[in-house]
């Protein structure tokens, strides 16, 4: 197995870092006992800006490297 982190530490970390509040959303999901509905509905709220801005990201960490098309 490759441990990413002694390929591209920093970029590990950043990974890290815009990741970590979505383990804060699914916490506060489980202690509020949410299910269902407000469950997802709590997950679309919150946790959606966080993967867009997590795979705007990745996109952006592809295209550095030219691993992405340019249009």
């Amino acid at each position: 197995m490759v441990d990413a982190r002694e390929i591209e530490p920093a970029q590990t970390d950043q990974a890290r870092h815009a990741i970590a509040p979505l383990f804060k959303v699914e916490r506060q999901i489980r202690d509020d006992g949410l299910k269902g509905q407000p469950k997802l509905a709590k997950r679309q709220e919150r946790a959606n800006p966080v993967l867009e801005r997590f795979f705007t990201w990745i996109h952006e960490q592809l295209d550095k490297r030219g691993f992405l098309p340019h249009a």
